[in-house]
């Protein structure tokens, strides 16, 4: 898995990704991203705006990492 790929913007430390971003950073599906996160086993979606919604890249990125992490360690 790859960490989530964005351009650093200065002054911005933990750039929000958008839903996109956040399955191709993961591999994970739409459905599967949406179950994971309603069981409360993925990073919760930020409301930024009505109809607009995305994840802060550290947590997203902390969440590839303690996968590979178990992934590894079984």
């Amino acid at each position: 898995m790859s960490t989530p790929q964005v351009a650093a913007i200065p002054g911005i430390a933990d750039p929000i990704l958008r839903k996109r971003q956040v399955l191709q950073a993961t591999g994970l599906t739409s459905s599967t991203l949406d179950r994971l996160e309603r069981g409360g086993d993925f990073p919760r979606k930020l409301q930024i705006a009505p109809r607009a919604v995305g994840w802060l890249a550290s947590e997203v990125d902390a969440w590839i990492r303690r996968k590979a992490a178990e992934a590894q360690a079984a």
